[in-house]
């Protein structure tokens, strides 16, 4: 009777394990299946608040949080009497060339952080799009007609602005420019003498030409030069008005004219204006050609830039506001802002030295 009795019992406690067992099975069955389900609806949820074919979901940058960039500041601890006083005395146009696709998303980023301290910014695109600060232009969006692009811009430009500003400045909608460092840089030159300045190549043309993606600076008196005796010239070979490469037609419009190149190096020599993107200058990995084909041999590391750098390209709108956060928001207690800058830059023509057996006419 007693050994029956404990077989029963044994039977009892393993039903019972087994339902235990069965139990838990269940459980995470029944958890697995909540989990899907609510991924399911979270991933439908996304879909509704982010459709394909807008500006919020073809762009992951996009963020509500953005209106708040577009806000003046009120709260931040500065004096910017200096940098006030120089946009009033160094009155720079800015144009910003972009596609209608990138207006809410690239353009937005640079209006919202760097380009509002323009005296005057245009952005130039293609299509419609209801704004007083986009210009729209009877142009193929495409990268074989930027040249056009930029050309129907200084033409605008010289008709509509060309008395009202010192200074033109030309950028793209992924370019970072400090709007203070280059005004002081141009404080050194004269708008009323033909000058041309941004990141300078040693190839091509005799003179060179400034990178199209680090920004290029042309004077008041460049710029006339540009249209009356280059573009509107009778010989239509001086100047190009159409093809795939802006920055270099650009270029040889102006040597074509006498337009001479000035340098942008510190007295360090260390660059103002920078053809990648900060990541690439500060730790390493940039184009071949930009070791090959540079004026200044480019460095990279901490010693890349200058302390008193004017841009970068190739930034995206994250790494825009990061930078526009750094720059203008954050402020390191106890070190000495009040630098006295004389000398750090000096007014010379950037003469282009060639080593035997370099093609400065090679492609890359």
């Amino acid at each position: 009777m007693k050994a029956r009795y404990n077989n029963v019992q044994m039977k009892t406690h393993a039903s019972y394990i087994s339902l235990y067992l069965r139990s838990i099975r269940m459980v995470k069955w029944f958890l697995t299946l909540i989990s899907v389900i609510a991924f399911i609806v979270f991933s439908l949820i996304c879909w509704v608040m982010l459709p394909i074919g807008t500006p919020h979901g073809e762009d992951l940058y996009y963020s509500p949080d953005l209106r708040k960039w577009e806000i003046p500041d009120t709260d931040i601890l500065v004096n910017d009497t200096v940098s006030k006083e120089l946009a009033d005395k160094v009155k720079v146009f800015c144009f910003i060339t972009t596609t209608p696709e990138k207006i809410q998303t690239k353009a937005r980023a640079v209006n919202n952080t760097w380009a509002k301290r323009c005296n005057k910014v245009l952005f130039i695109s293609t299509g419609a799009h209801a704004s007083p600060d986009v210009l729209i232009l009877n142009t193929e969006e495409s990268r074989a007609h930027l040249t056009a692009k930029t050309i129907q811009s200084l033409r605008h430009i010289y008709d509509n602005y060309v008395e009202e500003y010192h200074w033109f400045l030309k950028a793209d909608d992924d370019s970072y420019v400090v709007m203070e460092n280059l005004r002081y840089l141009l404080t050194h030159h004269d708008h009323q003498k033909p000058t041309y300045m941004g990141y300078h190549f040693r190839m091509y043309l005799e003179q060179g030409y400034m990178s199209g993606g680090a920004g290029y600076v042309m004077s008041r008196k460049a710029l006339r030069m540009f249209i009356e005796e280059g573009i509107n010239h009778e010989d239509e070979s001086i100047c190009r008005t159409d093809g795939p490469d802006e920055d270099l037609d650009v270029g040889r419009c102006l040597e074509a004219i006498g337009v001479p190149p000035y340098t942008t190096t510190d007295r360090l020599m260390k660059e103002t204006f920078h053809p990648a993107g900060p990541f690439g200058h500060l730790t390493g990995g940039l184009f071949e050609y930009l070791h090959r084909f540079p004026k200044v041999p480019i460095k990279e590391g901490k010693d890349c830039c200058s302390q008193l750098t004017i841009s970068f390209h190739y930034v995206e709108p994250r790494m825009m506001y990061l930078i526009e956060f750094l720059l203008y928001r954050i402020t390191v207690y106890g070190w000495n802002t009040h630098v006295d800058f004389t000398g750090i830059f000096k007014k010379e023509v950037s003469h282009i030295e060639i080593e035997e057996g370099f093609d400065i006419h090679a492609l890359y």
